[in-house]
């Protein structure tokens, strides 16, 4: 048995034993199946399966034979150079920030003194993307904090970003784009704050990732395994979570918000409801807090799970035409919480 199969299976005993506990002799809803019959499920097994969502790293790009290419540790680029910022971080710090060079971004890097010959940032322009990678080519740094890459980004760019990082700690500040924003990170850990893109993406696995403040015209999309992700101030027509094995925090998201997730754990509260809810979870843990006589209507479906409902919100399976929104879940072997506040 393999290691990802082995830690999935004592995840999953995990989620069990809590269900069974907080259940007790609780009748579950639709079923009327005790915590004996439970057991006897778990006896005859569960089908584990394939986990709902699956991280693939990125591919490193060579740019080692792109025109006007450069080894230097500080370097200035025009705007009018390129309309996209392509990154490739590894085992370093990094700050985005916003600059106080009009026109100009700057990129610099530090490291220890052991590690300067072993460590080289590569940067070049190309179809209109700006590379910007750091290599490790000798021993690898024990520490993020051995290397750090400091990128100044002026108030006028508004090109897109897309921002690739392996065993580093990435932060992000202060950005709009009239472009698309996309991460993909693997054994992070990332803070994004005040940023504004029509379409935000981010891809992860192993990572700590903080956003905050983030503004999307169209849709805000989370994909995550392992990871332990918060989530606060997000406005987005859409905002969408497909996790596995995570733990997710959200607060005071506007829009509508969909969920789908196994032996994970969502915490998600409210401060006013401006859109559909819909969560789906298997094997996990869904606790929604939403404030008093918030305008919308419930309807859940659940299978060897508990569902508990402290709000005053009602059950309705039809439409109700006076009531704008839908908080819907649907889950199998989850714990659900309601409560207002």
């Amino acid at each position: 048995m393999n290691m990802k199969k082995s830690f999935r299976i004592f995840a999953v005993t995990l989620v069990i034993a809590v269900v069974v506990t907080v259940a007790g002799a609780v009748v579950v809803r639709h079923h009327n199946v005790k915590s004996g019959d439970m057991y006897e499920v778990f006896t005859n097994g569960i089908n584990i399966g394939e986990p709902l969502y699956t991280y693939e790293i990125f591919e490193n790009i060579d740019i080692s034979e792109f025109p006007e290419l450069t080894g230097d540790n500080y370097v200035m680029y025009q705007l009018n150079e390129f309309n996209t910022i392509e990154t490739e971080f590894e085992h370093c710090t990094v700050e985005m920030n916003a600059g106080t060079q009009k026109d100009f971004l700057t990129i610099a890097m530090s490291c220890k003194e052991e590690f300067r010959d072993s460590v080289k940032l590569c940067t070049a322009v190309k179809d209109g993307n700006l590379y910007i990678q750091n290599k490790c080519e000798g021993a690898v740094p024990t520490s993020k904090e051995t290397i750090k890459i400091i990128i100044m980004i002026p108030d006028d760019y508004k090109g897109g970003y897309f921002i690739k990082g392996e065993n580093s700690d990435i932060t992000v500040t202060d950005a709009e784009s009239a472009m698309n924003m996309e991460m993909s990170l693997h054994k992070c850990s990332v803070n994004v704050e005040n940023l504004s893109a029509p379409n935000v993406t981010a891809d992860m696995s192993g990572t700590q990732a903080d956003f905050k403040n983030i503004t999307s015209k169209d849709g805000f999309s989370i994909g995550a395994v392992s990871s332990n992700i918060k989530l606060s101030d997000i406005t987005a027509q859409y905002s969408k979570a497909l996790v596995s094995s995570t733990t997710l925090d959200v607060q005071n998201l506007l829009g509508s918000f969909n969920y789908e997730s196994d032996i994970s754990t969502l915490y998600l509260k409210c401060s006013e409801v401006s859109g559909n809810i819909n969560l789906q979870s298997k094997k996990g843990a869904v606790n929604v807090t939403l404030p008093k006589n918030a305008n919308i209507s419930l309807r859940h479906n659940e299978k060897w799970s508990l569902f508990k409902n402290s709000t005053g919100i009602e059950e309705s399976e039809k439409n109700n035409k006076d009531l704008q929104h839908i908080l819907e879940t649907n889950v199998e072997f989850t714990i659900v919480r309601l409560d207002e506040k």
